[in-house]
């Protein structure tokens, strides 16, 4: 039994909902929630008392601190209603107030590094009394407001698509808030650090002022665990992203299963449909000795018999028939394509599935490259060189640091595709710089006998009879 399958589940079959299960998870953050709700009410009540001339909505109006909470309401208060009613609601609707819980989260962090931007860069601020956003607040409303048409949209596509766009859409649509998770990681460790660590910007008022050490220590831990905690989330999103593979074909996943790097299995279903297990019904004597020791074969690939530029006429595999004979060459060039076009590594035939005999020779990488893959690897090559130059021209100029850090960012971004992009395309290199150095072991068509017959013949085989 899967071990998801006995928490999610209970029962002889795994058929019945674990309810403990479901109870446990919307107690947490129900409570989580509780507790967010009563130090927004204590931090009004607060604020309230300290007024000169008490007034409940001067006590209520929007601050930094009020707004964190009112978040982590939101995104505790989803999250528990979807373990409470998930049973009762529709898919698409369940689904839609699961995510609901990521968008809340993402904002929380983006107030966070509005309010250090400014306490860094700007200098003059008070920071006795609690306060909004001032030189930061119309660049947090654009923020959110793109974030949330974004989650509007992800609404309304799985509420009117199919089943099967609607799974593309959602992968589409995590993607997106994963890289937004990646992009306020980022810029929170990097004013993190410079503030808490580096114990630098305008919360220093004074070169000789003093630092609390258990305070910066607290901060710091509190600062490191926040950032773990977001770091888990964006990797667990981005897993359910891998989940067809690593839920329903673990060994498929490279990370699970490093051989899939190099080694590739035979698709299931391709061997299903034309392998040699299926039966056909057949008059055997389309299958008799004469007909294998034909002198004019033709072959499977080019179907021409008087090429000679193609290398011998071979019989690699058990196949009989029209598929049994096939130009040397022709069936190298077929692998090849077939290898990179498949990702597939293994090297059968898709008829019989008897491997090829193969003799493997020395691998020189370039003999693989095609136009193409030169074209490719040169463009990854020139962008992965170009990014860090690009960076360090930008962070010679005279822009805010904003947007230099959000340069940088974009920089690692890139930097980080072009290197995926450039380890899948010397992959293919690799198969393709493998196959034209080998050599294809076949019995060649002229002296070829079928197995166990030691006198073939040519007569002519009455099919009545067969």
């Amino acid at each position: 039994m899967h071990p998801t399958g006995q928490v999610k589940y209970s029962g002889g079959a795994c058929g019945d909902t674990n309810i403990g299960y479901f109870i446990g998870f919307s107690a947490v953050f129900f409570f989580v929630c509780a507790v967010s709700l009563a130090q927004l009410v204590l931090c009004v009540r607060s604020e309230f008392q300290q007024l000169k001339r008490p007034s409940l909505a001067k006590a209520c109006r929007l601050t930094v601190q009020k707004t964190l909470y009112i978040c982590m309401i939101i995104a505790c208060g989803s999250r528990g209603t979807y373990y409470s009613i998930q049973r009762y609601l529709p898919d698409s609707l369940g689904v839609n107030l699961f995510n609901a819980y990521y968008p809340v989260i993402i904002s929380g962090f983006s107030i966070i590094i509005c309010f250090w931007a400014e306490t860094f860069h700007v200098v003059g601020l008070r920071l006795d009394r609690p306060r909004f956003l001032s030189k930061s607040t119309v660049a947090f409303i654009l923020f959110n407001t793109f974030m949330y048409v974004v989650f509007a949209a992800q609404f309304i596509s799985t509420e009117v698509t199919e089943a099967h766009t609607k799974a593309y859409l959602s992968n589409i649509f995590t993607g997106f808030f994963v890289v937004l998770m990646f992009l306020v990681l980022t810029l929170f460790l990097i004013y993190g650090v410079e503030i808490f660590y580096k114990v630098r910007g305008a919360f220093i008022t004074r070169e000789s002022s003093n630092v609390d050490v258990t305070q910066a220590t607290m901060s710091r831990f509190g600062l490191f665990s926040q950032a773990s905690l977001q770091l888990l989330t964006s990797l667990f999103l981005l897993g359910d992203i891998m989940g067809e593979k690593w839920k329903d074909s673990p060994s498929q996943l490279w990370i699970l299963n490093p051989k899939r790097l190099l080694v590739r299995e035979t698709d299931e279903e391709t061997r299903h449909l034309v392998g040699g297990s299926h039966q056909y019904n057949c008059y055997n004597a389309i299958e008799s000795t004469g007909d294998l020791d034909a002198p004019r074969r033709d072959c499977w690939v080019c179907y021409d018999n008087e090429r000679t530029d193609a290398g011998p006429m071979i019989l690699p595999c058990q196949c009989k028939g029209d598929v049994a004979a096939v130009h040397h060459d022709c069936l190298k060039r077929w692998l090849i394509e077939s290898s990179v076009d498949s990702g597939s590594d293994s090297h059968k035939c898709k008829v019989c599935g008897q491997e090829y005999k193969l003799a493997t020779g020395r691998t020189w990488l370039p003999s693989g490259l095609t136009v193409r893959h030169w074209v490719q690897t040169t463009l990854i090559l020139s962008m992965m060189i170009g990014a860090p130059i690009g960076v360090y021209l930008v962070c010679l100029t005279s822009i805010s640091p904003a947007v230099k850090i959000l340069v940088i960012g974009l920089a690692v971004v890139l930097e980080y595709v072009c290197l995926r992009l450039l380890g899948f395309n010397m992959l293919l290199v690799y198969r393709r710089a493998r196959l034209t150095t080998m050599s294809i072991v076949g019995v060649p068509v002229a002296t070829s006998k079928p197995l166990g017959e030691s006198h073939p013949t040519s007569e002519p085989v009455d099919i009545t009879t067969a």
